[in-house]
């Protein structure tokens, strides 16, 4: 058996996969009586994340990232992007290529250079 050159102890696995779903919650509530938000991670099996895989959809959870960060404080240089999720540079232009290769985020020009397609 191979040893992952990551994993250190423990029992070998096959990696896992989740889907997430944002779900809102009637029943709980915050202090100020307002619905909780949170987030379910539905696990997949080997064919769901095969199907994923294949079709281009999912993303690495740089691109995720990046993307959720475009999406939030859209217009940001590569540099303040990095700087805000403790990513290199180089880390950011990758995903950001990759984004704009799907059609999910567009490099403008003028002072907000990145911004989410619509």
């Amino acid at each position: 058996m191979t040893r992952d050159p990551l994993k250190f102890r423990g029992a070998q696995f096959e990696p896992l996969a989740f889907k997430l779903e944002v779900v809102t919650s009637l029943q709980t509530m915050d202090a100020d009586g307002n619905p909780l938000t949170t987030v379910v991670a539905w696990p997949l099996t080997q064919a769901e994340y095969a199907e994923i895989r294949d079709s281009g959809k999912g993303l690495s959870p740089t691109q995720a990232v990046v993307l959720k960060a475009i999406t939030d404080e859209g217009g940001q240089s590569l540099q303040t992007y990095a700087d805000g999720l403790g990513l290199k540079k180089g880390q950011v232009q990758t995903a950001l290529n990759a984004l704009v290769k799907r059609g999910l985020v567009e490099k403008r020009e003028g002072d907000k250079p990145w911004a989410v397609a619509v």
